[in-house]
């Protein structure tokens, strides 16, 4: 329960959080970004879930990486609605949605066979990996988009 009401809470507060420095004169692209970097950054403590001999220390790890995951899911649906207009965004989601859940499956078939085959250490790559990756999704989608700036109707870059 406590890993099902801390997402909740990240859910709310990460809508917030972005929001927030919007208001205050932050521009979207800053706004945003920041969010998510506070969020990676948050959610890299649960690579020590599996090193900890403390149940409740992993039971908080990991429900402090679920609360920053869904502050993240929250900002990157977001960010899909700031950048393409309108007729557009529902598409974008899908896509995005359609890949992430054909990945889920690739990586929980080699997920599978990691564990199978390394034992209790396939655990401990497993929790670094998805630690991890957040902080690269960002420097990609940064290196990507260095601005979220807005496409017009035509999907062509609003200057």
């Amino acid at each position: 329960m406590i890993i099902y009401v801390a997402a909740d809470f990240g859910s709310i507060s990460g809508g917030w959080v972005s929001s927030h420095l919007i208001k205050k004169g932050g521009s979207i692209n800053r706004s945003r970004k920041l969010t998510l970097l506070a969020c990676a950054l948050l959610i890299l403590p649960v690579v020590f879930a599996t090193q900890t001999g403390n149940q409740w220390h992993a039971i908080l790890l990991i429900a402090l990486a679920a609360s920053r995951h869904q502050a993240w899911s929250a900002n990157v649906m977001t960010i899909a609605s700031d950048v393409f207009p309108k007729k557009a965004t529902a598409s974008v989601i899908g896509i995005g949605g359609m890949v992430g859940y054909a990945l889920g499956v690739v990586t929980n078939l080699l997920l599978g066979n990691v564990l199978t085959n390394s034992g209790r250490i396939g655990y401990v790559y497993a929790f670094v990996f998805a630690g991890s990756l957040y902080l690269i999704t960002l420097l990609v989608a940064h290196l990507m988009m260095p601005k979220l700036t807005p496409v017009d109707e035509n999907l062509k870059r609003i200057k």
